[in-house]
């Protein structure tokens, strides 16, 4: 893949995050995700899902529910 084409997947990758982040942060939810760097090393050696985010309630009960969400990136899936 050309360094072209990981820049713009980079770009994408990290517009999309930052939505995520700020749609957590609405929430009041927790939130962590792969630095650029991290997100860069992925892209440039492997073709297999990978998880670019996950947010989840920060406080709960022991016998209460909380809300976990995880999103994945699947390259395979954007290059077609």
């Amino acid at each position: 893949m050309s360094e072209e084409i990981h820049k713009e997947k980079l770009k994408k990758l990290s517009e999309e995050i930052e939505m995520l982040r700020k749609h957590a942060t609405k929430q009041r939810l927790a939130f962590s995700s792969p630095t650029t760097e991290q997100l860069k090393k992925k892209l440039e050696s492997t073709h297999t899902p990978f998880i670019i985010s996950q947010s989840w309630t920060d406080v709960g009960s022991a016998i209460g529910t909380f809300l976990y969400q995880l999103n994945i990136y699947n390259p395979d899936r954007q290059s077609r």
